[in-house]
């Protein structure tokens, strides 16, 4: 026995919709013109909306709330046969697909599957989203960018850049695009020429995996506000000294708050002791500031904590002018820098 939705009265519907996952939605949508009006009069509640762009620019995701609820997905497939498809509208692109539905982690999830995927599919198909579900907020990216294809997703303030390598050009021309970043993860070993007026260096929150010899520029020219290398970092004594001093004498990193830095041991040339030696540092005293530091970089796919900072292995050094107070670490395979907001 068929189940009348639509004949219900439009509260009734609103409650059922808000029970289904994105993904059964937006099934129903594409199935129905009434169906698909009628759920875009719904007001969901999403934080954030997340695409992935990937497969060398074959395939694109999104999700809902960091990948907690996938929506759908369009993937590329050349030799995808007319007769197996129907048409779709998204707005006014009709698109010949073949829909597939599978299980990752438990959720059943759908695939559109298309003869290729180009950047009017890529409008057309966020457009069609934020219609859909009502959204207007900014969206995270997680691109890939080892193909010859770059995506067209637009409103983007988050980013993971992954693959191999990544040509700093390519970054260089995504930043040009989507200057609006709040959070950048690269994931890619970095290669190329960075400039020094490079769109990098203004991002609020940069995590880096492989910045090998790119680390000392990336941290004498950041302007942002928190700055992570989780691996591969090369640095020396002097560079560690001179960013510290930079801080102290408030000639650079004015809106900085945190700095952590795992190092390439081997091709690093960190003298710890030599760090304190060459700096106005103060020992921890628990009656001028927290034994903990509440740490949270925002930025995309990485967590957040409660760092211990009391004890003989933090130093504190002051900013002069307006005597704000940051606290360090540093050994020779890592260097944390606190900044206190009071």
């Amino acid at each position: 026995m068929p189940f009348k939705l639509l004949l219900f009265p439009y509260l009734v519907q609103e409650k059922i919709y808000k029970e289904m996952t994105y993904s059964e939605l937006f099934l129903m949508s594409v199935l129905s013109t009434r169906t698909k009006k009628s759920i875009q009069r719904v007001r969901f509640n999403t934080d954030k909306l997340r695409y992935i762009f990937a497969a060398n620019g074959k395939s694109l995701q999104v999700s809902r709330n960091h990948n907690c609820d996938r929506i759908t997905s369009m993937k590329e497939f050349p030799h995808l046969k007319k007769r197996d498809t129907c048409l779709v509208k998204f707005g006014d692109l009709e698109v010949r697909t073949k829909f597939r539905l599978y299980k990752s982690e438990g959720v059943t999830c759908n695939q559109m599957k298309v003869k290729y995927l180009d950047k009017e599919h890529q409008r057309a198909f966020q457009k069609y989203i934020n219609c859909l579900f009502g959204y207007s907020k900014s969206n995270e990216l997680h691109l890939n960018l080892d193909g010859d294809q770059m995506s067209v997703i637009d409103n983007i303030s988050d980013t993971i850049v992954d693959g191999d390598t990544v040509e700093m050009s390519d970054l260089e021309e995504y930043f040009e695009k989507n200057p609006n970043q709040k959070s950048v993860y690269i994931q890619a070993k970095m290669n190329g020429e960075l400039k020094k007026e490079s769109k990098l260096f203004g991002i609020e929150s940069i995590l880096i995996d492989n910045s090998n010899e790119f680390s000392a520029s990336i941290l004498q020219n950041f302007t942002g506000r928190h700055l992570v290398f989780l691996g591969g970092a090369i640095f020396k004594t002097t560079d560690i000294i001179e960013f510290v001093r930079k801080w102290i004498n408030n000639e650079a990193y004015q809106k900085l708050e945190t700095v952590w830095i795992k190092m390439e041991t081997e091709k690093s040339d960190i003298d710890m002791f030599g760090v304190q030696e060459n700096l106005p540092v103060i020992e921890y005293n628990p009656l001028t500031r927290p034994p903990k530091y509440i740490y949270n970089p925002k930025i995309i796919g990485y967590g957040h904590g409660e760092i211990n900072v009391g004890g003989y292995s933090y130093f504190d050094v002051v900013r002069k002018g307006d005597g704000k107070k940051a606290s360090f670490m540093i050994t020779p395979m890592q260097f944390i820098f606190l900044v206190w907001n009071s």
